[in-house]
């Protein structure tokens, strides 16, 4: 995973999830937005 072009975190997707950093975040951030556009769409 890269921050500002730094590598701040490595792994596959379950190793990176485990770490909950950044990845995890985005991960949670986009699973949230989508809840949300599927609730709106019903």
């Amino acid at each position: 995973m890269l921050d500002k072009g730094e590598v701040v975190e490595r792994g596959n997707h379950r190793e990176l999830v485990a770490q909950n950093g950044l990845y995890a975040g985005l991960l949670n951030d986009s699973i949230e937005q989508t809840k949300g556009e599927q609730k709106a769409a019903s």
